[in-house]
């Protein structure tokens, strides 16, 4: 199966074709319509290419300009596993920045390496255990050859890593407000039941 960011050059298309009769261009290639929204989609041998995947919801409380960062690794995720981890990577230094500030940490300088400001922030061992594993898989993921991205499984990385970020501002900046959580969550069952 042809990969998105592989050109099916005209030797492999036909060689597709000619291995399964039933591959024609038109089950290689189609439009559809989304039978939820309406609007289109393109499918590459049975998978969806475009739109793509929004990825992971950001965290609630997540600060806006991580946020920003965390929201263009996710609309990388299925494209690119390894962009999506190298963005991550920036997303934790904006938290950290964010949580040295909010703390007002007098050792605390945003214009330090990475590993001397999650020192500074005096966290628990955990967390600083991932704050740091995002950092290391970040930066290595942003180095051609130093991790592998190029199985079928390589998203679970990036998948993992969007997790750990979340969990991260749930730790560090707050937990969610639950009740207004269940409102959403209740008021998207009423508005999906309402539609059948």
């Amino acid at each position: 199966m042809p990969r998105l960011h592989q050109t099916l050059d005209p030797a492999s298309w036909k060689k597709q074709t000619e291995s399964n009769p039933e591959n024609t261009h038109e089950s290689l290639c189609t439009f559809r319509s989304c039978p939820t929204c309406g609007r289109p989609s393109l499918w590459v041998c049975g998978e969806l290419v475009w739109p793509v995947s929004g990825g992971i919801k950001a965290y609630e409380k997540m600060p806006e300009k991580a946020k920003r960062v965390f929201n263009e690794a996710q609309s990388l995720m299925r494209l690119s596993p390894r962009s999506c981890c190298a963005l991550l990577r920036l997303c934790v230094e904006e938290i950290v920045n964010y949580v040295g500030a909010e703390q007002g940490l007098k050792n605390f300088d945003p214009n330090w390496m990475l590993v001397r400001r999650i020192e500074a922030l005096a966290i628990p061992e955990a967390l600083t255990q991932q704050l740091t594993a995002c950092r290391v898989i970040g930066n290595d993921a942003a180095h051609p050859g130093v991790l592998d991205f190029s199985g079928e499984d390589s998203g679970k990385v990036a998948v993992l890593l969007s997790h750990t970020v979340n969990n991260l501002c749930a730790c560090l900046i707050g937990p969610l407000d639950l009740k207004k959580l269940a409102d959403e969550v209740e008021a998207e069952r009423k508005a999906r039941k309402n539609k059948s």
